[in-house]
């Protein structure tokens, strides 16, 4: 949001730093105002409501995040990678791209049978808002990983590179190859 707040005050900088300026100058000032107040719209406005389950299956083996899921799997000993994300939140959308949709992320998790979670805060689900609140969050991106047996949760870092997110579940893979 900031972000955007930010490029829309450039824009609007941008036109009344030419408004005394030649007929031509001021049309390209605003053409160009106006591409980035609707870039930025694109980028940080939440398009349309949030996905159904089987949209957030179909974007990349992630199930949708419901507290009484994930209490199953660690119920069963199963570890589990709870990404909290938004459809407006641009470090979430790179962290996702660059890390979390890596061949090297998805095969560490394949390789040992990690859940993948996705708690979806496009539109502030009051589910998802309490997650985030139990690991003292105001918003998203909040990456949490539970490996088994263990009471207490990893939180990994709200930028994430794919060595980040490994070497964070390295302990169970290690144990599942053996």
């Amino acid at each position: 949001m900031l972000s955007g707040a930010v490029l829309l005050t450039f824009a609007l900088w941008l036109v009344g730093t030419v408004a005394m300026s030649g007929l031509v100058v001021r049309r390209v000032a605003q053409a160009a105002a106006i591409a980035v107040a609707l870039g930025t719209a694109w980028l940080v406005l939440p398009l349309g409501s949030q996905p159904s389950e089987s949209a957030v299956r179909a974007s990349g083996s992630a199930e949708a995040y419901s507290d009484g899921r994930l209490a199953e799997y660690r119920a069963a000993g199963r570890p589990v990678f709870v990404n909290a994300t938004a459809a407006w939140c641009v470090t979430c959308i790179v962290n996702e791209r660059v890390a979390l949709s890596s061949d090297v992320v998805k095969d560490a998790f394949a390789k040992a049978n990690i859940a993948y979670l996705k708690a979806d805060w496009t539109n502030q689900d009051p589910t998802i808002t309490a997650f985030l609140e139990r690991f003292g969050r105001a918003g998203v991106p909040l990456y949490v990983f539970y490996p088994p047996g263990q009471i207490e949760p990893v939180v990994l870092p709200q930028i994430l590179t794919p060595s980040i997110v490994v070497d964070a579940i390295t302990p169970v893979t290690a144990a599942s190859a053996s």
